[in-house]
């Protein structure tokens, strides 16, 4: 029982009043006894004595009929268990969490039970439903009062291997209890589950539940499981064919309080061994373990990094991956200002850079006048240095290319005209350019400042000890003009681009502009080879590579795949093949391990692993989920089975209740009754 204005008990004070009139009334008279009247005592007694019952009686019911009136401005109703026996108006919900880390030790088996005994405690008729959830929340049954539906329901849960969305959970499981059927319903969320504190991680401290929602939160794991996986894995999306080997790193985390000695760290391919580690990992730590492997035969290389770590988390103990190996990068460099002297000639040191020992590339240079429309047959990433113009078919061809979803990088020099360039390549270069800004050579020229590390040109520049490009000094460089298509990924020390990007198209076509030489004309970049080495292969491979199709994704994370031709199929790692239709689409894996898309006579691979915040089971304390969600916190507190329970009623709440159950005019019709009865008993009880 709930009061929506409880300071109108105040007004069960006034019941002493009825009692106070009647003590002050009492009739006060003085006894004089005539013989004449002895043989009439009795009758006078026994008079007396039903009068004063009926004084009695009197005061009783007119000190209940100001009680009737406190309580009924009070206006009352009913919560709880008690609305839905009296009502039929509960509505309850149960969430059951079935992510990755519900298999351990049982987690999912004492949800559901816990969520089964909530359900058999509903009155009949009550209605219920159940969400399932895991990275998101999946309805299983809507609020029905069909419970055998919603038993069936719960006992057919299985865990996945998704990561946990608790808000998200909770925020559907709100809309279910909104429904307009049951507004007036006295309603109930119950969440059963690990509680990890990355389920919470998406919270954003704005959010509530919905006015008159209670909360019950259930855990079923007090404490972190004694748990070791492999959490990340940094390694090439995608490479190029090189008897250069490139590096694999992986973390392997410790989330328990045991110290694990000799543990093994296995890098394997296609089910092979490659490389095994052993590493010491001590309580709630990490360690990095490093591979090296070459990859030097084009296609796809499945890996997987495996953990021998006894515990009761077996899915995070594996961590899957694929390696796009692409055969040599086919780089066409058209030069347009070819010099004997190689310190004059513009692409000289650009043409040096592609072609060191291990390089994924193979360089074809010609004369800018002299290319043609072939030029471009076969062509992974066209370069243009000190280019003015090209002839018309190469010309087409160059935009063609583009549209296609080539890449190019344009390299202005003393050689390029600026306003013939300008009429050659406006339609898809990033800009325009202006006019060139100059330095006294003497001087230190201006270096970059404005670099976006977050780029994948920029990435690796990011890494400690990777080099520092703000060391190279630009001593020249063209202004640009409209440039409102492009992206600048760099600028000079003076705020102006230094680096320009342009989508051209609508399959990926990709343009890159340097505003400063390949040669050594306007700056000394090609004089650090430390600096310049890398920045060309990481901008060229850029240009060759970045549009190829995902290759490692995580479970609950959707994947856009690209079928070419009529239509395509997916094989997961277990359970059916999957049919796709043709042209891109959205794909949410669901299972860990390797899926091969077939499409036409192409063959695609992709590695999904488990998400890495699974296997850190370190609870959320379920009072700290109360208080932030709950819609009231000044609601009434209950404890249901042992657990707290804040019953969020706000004012708005409490009278939607109360007006559905109208126990107020009940008592309003109550008093009418009396007041006739007090009419009635006071007629009968005269006093004179």
């Amino acid at each position: 029982m709930a009061l929506l204005n409880s300071y109108y008990l105040f007004g069960l004070l006034a019941v002493g009043v009825p009692i106070l009139i009647h003590i002050l009334q009492r009739d006060r008279v003085q006894r004089i006894t005539f013989p004449a009247v002895r043989f009439l005592l009795g009758a006078s007694q026994k008079i007396t004595r039903t009068q004063r019952l009926r004084e009695l009686l009197l005061m009783l019911l007119r000190a209940a009929l100001v009680a009737c009136l406190a309580l009924a401005l009070t206006r009352p109703f009913l919560t709880g268990s008690a609305a839905s026996a009296g009502g039929g108006l509960g509505v309850l919900v149960l969430a059951v969490d079935t992510s990755g880390s519900m298999r351990i030790g049982g987690r999912l088996e004492a949800a559901k039970k816990l969520a089964l005994e909530r359900l058999a405690k509903c009155e009949p008729g009550a209605r219920v439903g159940l969400v399932a959830f895991d990275h998101a929340p999946n309805v299983k049954v809507a609020p029905t009062p069909d419970h055998a539906q919603v038993r069936a329901a719960i006992e057919d849960l299985k865990e996945g291997y998704g990561g946990t969305n608790l808000v998200a959970a909770m925020q559907r499981a709100d809309q279910l209890l909104q429904g307009d059927d049951y507004r007036e319903a006295v309603k109930t969320l119950c969440v059963y589950g690990d509680f990890p504190r990355s389920g919470w991680a998406s919270y954003d401290g704005q959010w509530r539940l919905s006015s008159g929602v209670g909360l019950e939160l259930k855990p079923v794991a007090a404490t972190a499981a004694e748990n070791a996986g492999v959490t990340q894995v940094s390694m090439p999306r995608s490479t190029v064919a090189s008897p250069r080997a490139e590096a694999i790193h992986a973390r392997v985390m410790n989330f328990g309080a045991q110290d694990r000695k000799g543990v093994k760290v296995t890098l394997s391919f296609n089910g092979k061994p490659a490389e095994e580690k052993s590493i010491h990992l001590r309580p709630n730590e990490g360690e990095i373990v490093h591979f090296r492997h070459v990859f030097d035969t084009p296609g796809d290389a499945f890996g997987t990094i495996t953990v021998d770590a006894d515990d009761g988390f077996a899915p995070d103990n594996t961590y899957h991956f694929n390696v796009r190996v692409l055969p040599r990068i086919q780089v066409r460099v058209f030069n347009g200002g070819v010099a004997r002297k190689k310190s004059e000639d513009e692409a000289h040191f650009l043409k040096a850079a592609l072609s060191v020992e291990g390089s994924p590339f193979e360089v074809r240079e010609i004369a800018a006048e002299a290319a043609k429309a072939a030029d471009f047959e076969g062509c992974d990433a066209a370069v243009l240095t000190s280019v003015t113009r090209l002839p018309k078919a190469a010309q087409d061809a160059l935009e063609a290319y583009l549209e296609r979803g080539g890449g190019a990088l344009f390299w202005p020099g003393e050689s390029t005209e600026l306003e013939g360039f300008n009429a050659a390549f406006a339609s898809i270069a990033p800009c325009r350019l202006k006019e060139v800004v100059r330095y006294d050579r003497k001087g230190d020229g201006v270096p970059l400042a404005e670099i976006d590390y977050t780029h994948r040109i920029f990435r690796l520049f990011a890494a400690p000890q990777s080099g520092e490009l703000t060391q190279a000094r630009f001593f020249a460089y063209a202004m640009v003009t409209d440039s409102q298509l492009a992206q600048v990924r760099a600028r000079y020390l003076d705020g102006r681009p230094a680096l320009l990007e342009r989508a051209v198209g609508s399959n990926g076509g990709m343009t890159l502009l340097f505003t400063s030489s390949a040669g050594l004309g306007w700056n000394d970049f090609g004089r650090k080879g430390g600096l310049f080495v890398p920045f060309v292969h990481e901008a060229v491979r850029y240009l060759a590579v970045r549009g190829e199709a995902v290759t490692t994704a995580q479970v609950g994370q959707a994947v856009v795949l690209t079928v070419a031709g009529e239509s395509g199929e997916l094989t997961p790692p277990e359970g059916d093949t999957v049919a796709l239709k043709s042209g891109p689409q959205s794909f949410v894996p669901a299972l860990p391990g390797l899926h091969v898309l077939a499409h036409g006579e192409q063959v695609e691979r992709f590695a999904v692993n488990l998400d890495p915040d699974e296997s850190d089971t370190t609870a959320l304390d379920p009072e700290e989920v109360q208080s932030a969600v709950s819609s009231n916190p000044e609601g009434e507190q209950r404890t249901i089975d042992g657990v707290k329970v804040l019953v969020a009623a706000s004012g708005e709440a409490k009278e939607r209740m109360e007006k559905g159950q109208g126990w107020g005019w009940y008592v309003l019709v109550l008093l009418v009754v009396g007041l006739v009865g007090e009419h009635i008993l006071a007629n009968h009880t005269s006093r004179n």
